[in-house]
């Protein structure tokens, strides 16, 4: 009996059935790339809401840098989107989260009272500036953002301390 042809069988069945598991591994996940872009910025205007009740205890360059590795991954779900958002729309979106973080910076007590306050949904503008860069999706260019993607809050991207450098302490 010859062991080689069984050996060259059974290899092309473990490769077909590795390839065939690779396809079936695709989530089907949309919104990838905006999510991550919009989770970048939030993480670079996150240190504007530091100490603010609705804020993040994002204060550093090392902290920011931790939030944007954790969305990096945390991002492969997607968004609500049905599919991908066009790079116009996320800009948008990144304008308004931009928009909201400025409102911040100038001090406005509701993003309702904001000089050139971005467009938000409806019974939005009672919120301050951060309950805004925390919940991206009340501003109206931003609606497609999943609510879940924003649930976990930029909080929870980094769990070191002001001065903590790369992973948690």
């Amino acid at each position: 009996m010859r062991v080689f042809p069984l050996v060259r069988v059974a290899f092309a069945v473990s490769a077909t059935a590795f390839a065939v598991g690779l396809i079936a591994c695709d989530t089907g996940a949309a919104g990838i790339e905006a999510c991550r872009q919009i989770e970048s910025l939030r993480c670079e205007q996150a240190p504007v809401c530091f100490g603010d009740p609705a804020g993040t205890t994002i204060q550093t360059e090392d902290q920011v840098a931790n939030c944007k590795t954790f969305y990096q991954d945390h991002c492969l779900v997607g968004t609500e989107a049905a599919e991908d958002a066009e790079q116009d729309t996320i800009d948008k979106c990144l304008a308004a989260i931009e928009a909201a973080a400025k409102c911040k910076t100038d001090k406005a007590e509701t993003i309702g009272t904001c000089d050139g306050k971005p467009l938000l949904v409806s019974g939005a503008s009672g919120l301050t500036p951060c309950e805004i860069l925390a919940q991206p999706q009340n501003l109206k260019d931003c609606n497609f953002v999943e609510s879940q993607t924003t649930a976990t809050s930029t909080t929870a991207a980094t769990t070191s301390g002001s001065g903590g450098s790369g992973g948690g302490s």
